[in-house]
């Protein structure tokens, strides 16, 4: 049995992640660990999860639990992707707790769903690579990144935003962004292409449930691709409900695929999220990486195969 890191970021779900943390703590991980097998560290800062990852696993430490965000989980898996003898797991304390959809585990942490870390019993699961940076669940140009940075830039809400229970608090910007946002141009391995959003999914799920990508699976050996072209107002709006339904791949200007490897460019810098995190970029070279990170889910209900 291997010592156990857990990495939780206080400040993920508005503050709500210590109290998860003592949850898992008092009920999880008793099942598992005595005491003195389990070292708990805090984020303080951007890519501090990344770093504490590192030093752990120079440390000997090969069980990684995360308690936080999707965003949380991107950085401290970047150090940890490819080694086989790495486990590591996500509890859910963030505000979009997208992937732990993919994972089958509910969106608010439930202690009975933890038999299979209890058991030792992971799986291997798929990663994304955009531009030698590792994705695990989602990543976005246009509409869907510009609406991830939006909320991401909470110190810019308005009052009354952040009076509204969290799980909608995104809706104001997605609103905002479907009204006014002009789309872009971008070319698709080498074909210009007018798009409102492209979303690349591992996962099915981004920005707190919506499922741009809802037929893909996190062990398949592909990523997913939709492209919304660039249409007007009245067609974005009369087809919302079918997207945020994930039955949006049957419209004429949505075109859906497969792919193992990817390249995108564009004329100028373009928001880009990746898991969430928000980036400028005018290049993405997309691919995956087969079972590459060895994950507990909840097996019956995960998205992998």
């Amino acid at each position: 049995m291997f010592h156990c890191c857990v990495i939780y970021n206080p400040a993920a779900g508005n503050g709500k992640a210590k109290g998860v943390l003592e949850h898992w703590l008092t009920t999880v991980a008793p099942k598992k660990y005595t005491s003195d097998k389990l070292l708990v560290v805090a984020t303080e800062r951007p890519q501090h999860a990344l770093h504490l990852a590192v030093k752990a696993y120079k440390e000997g430490y090969r069980e990684f639990v995360c308690i936080g965000g999707d965003g949380t989980f991107h950085e401290m898996c970047q150090p940890l992707v490819g080694k086989n003898d790495v486990r590591v797991a996500l509890v859910p304390a963030g505000s979009g707790n997208d992937l732990v959809r993919v994972l089958g585990f509910s969106q608010d942490f439930n202690p009975n769903e933890w038999d299979d870390f209890i058991k030792d019993d992971a799986v291997a699961m798929d990663v994304g690579i955009c531009n030698d940076e590792f994705f695990f669940n989602t990543m976005g140009i246009g509409f869907d990144a510009l609406v991830a940075s939006d909320f991401d830039n909470k110190h810019n809400h308005a009052f009354w935003i952040k009076l509204l229970p969290q799980h909608i608090q995104y809706y104001p910007f997605l609103f905002k962004r479907l009204l006014f946002y002009k789309g872009t141009n971008l070319s698709v391995n080498g074909t210009p292409t007018s798009v409102f959003l492209l979303s690349i999914g591992n996962g099915r799920f981004s920005g707190g449930g919506v499922p741009l990508t809802p037929h893909a699976l996190a062990g398949d050996g592909f990523l997913d691709l939709c492209i919304i072209e660039n249409v007007g107002i009245a067609k974005r709006c009369a087809n919302l409900l079918l997207a945020l339904r994930g039955k949006h791949g049957s419209l004429p200007f949505v075109h859906t695929s497969r792919f193992q490897k990817l390249t995108i460019t564009a004329n100028q810098p373009e928001c880009t999220h990746i898991d969430g995190e928000i980036v400028l970029l005018d290049r993405w070279n997309i691919s995956i990486q087969p079972a590459s990170l060895w994950v507990y889910a909840q097996k019956s209900r995960a998205t992998l195969l």
